[in-house]
Parts: C-alpha cells; structure tokens; sequence
C-alpha cells in the first residue's frame, strides 16, 4: 500500500514541474537548486561532524527529519557563498527487499520526465557501485541532462545482501538534481 500512495504523491508532486524550464524551478519538498540552505537548516545542522566535505570548496549534508515523501534528502552546498547555495539536491524513498517496486516506480517518473521535457534525450544506463568491491551492488540509472549541463538523475540502487546486513543500507529510489558546475567538480576535481 506504501508503494501506491507514494506512486500517487509522486505524481501529483510531480505535476507543478510540468512548466520547468530550468532546473531551478525544479522542487523537491519544496527545495529548489540556487536556493539558501539557511532557508531550510540552522548552520549547525549544515556544518557539523555529521557534514561531508568536497576539498573545503562543496558540502554534502543528509537529512532524516520527516518529509512528506521521501525517507532521506541530501543537499550539497557551495561553501564559497555566504548563503550557502545548494548546487545538488535528492531525495530517497527507501525499498526495503522490494527492489521490483522500486524499478517501476521508476519507470513512472522517468516516462513522467520524457512527457514534461521532450526536447531532452534521456541517457539510461546500469553500473555496479564502487563501495561494493564485489560487483554485487548494482544502478540503474536514467539521466536528463539540460542545455545548460544541469541534471536530473533518476535511479534504484540495489544493494548487495551483505553491504545490507553489514550497513543498513537499503535499496532505494533517488532523484537528484545538480548543476553543471558541481557534476564537473564530482567528476574532475573533487576526488583527485
């Protein structure tokens, strides 16, 4: 029942994207890329020991609080703005051993993104995750990438039964949102 009520709010959430243009007019829970993250989160909640830092230049910052919809959401913020600006956005619905579900619930919001942006070409493609040294921790992923190399990122990350038991990981639905200056600092410069 969880997986149908959350395919109908999904929907309905997604419905006020169907004029963006831009992903800034982009939500989720009301979060929009270019935002303040002060808007949302004390500092202190930004910047503890629980914060992730991309060589003191980007912060990464999960959140459990509740949501309307989504079991986890995860900014990313631009350290170098007083504001602190929020260059990536996700939220995750958790699929506790119902990876299937979440593979259709995908597929849903995928077809949902094809019909609101039908001058994007979709780029859909699977890879096991690097946490996983075994292979056995597999995406599926489909990206929308936007003329201005803003993204959207769709994916069911199945984790591995052990990589379950050993960490509580879940598998899961993430949709995430980035700019184009931060997918190029994740890609070229942040782990280097």
């Amino acid at each position: 029942m969880r997986v149908f009520l959350t395919v109908l709010v999904l929907i309905f959430s997604l419905q006020s994207w169907a004029k963006a243009d831009d992903i800034k007019d982009l939500e989720i829970e009301g979060m929009s890329i270019g935002d303040s993250a002060l808007k949302y989160f004390k500092k202190s909640e930004l910047i503890n020991d629980k914060t992730y830092y991309y060589k003191r230049k980007y912060a990464g910052v999960m959140s459990h609080a509740e949501y309307k919809l989504y079991d986890t959401m995860s900014i990313d913020i631009d350290l170098d703005t007083k504001n602190y600006t929020i260059v990536g956005l996700s939220g995750d619905i958790d699929f506790k051993d119902n990876i299937e579900d979440c593979y259709k619930l995908k597929k849903k919001i995928v077809s949902d993104f094809e019909n609101m942006f039908p001058n994007i070409v979709p780029r859909s493609f699977n890879k096991t995750h690097d946490v996983d040294p075994t292979g056995k921790s597999t995406a599926e992923a489909t990206e929308f990438i936007f003329k201005s190399g803003d993204s959207i990122m769709i994916y069911c990350m199945d984790w591995s039964d052990e990589l379950t038991d050993k960490n509580r990981w879940w598998d899961g639905l993430k949709i995430y949102l980035a700019t184009k200056e931060f997918n190029d600092f994740i890609n070229y410069e942040a782990y280097n």
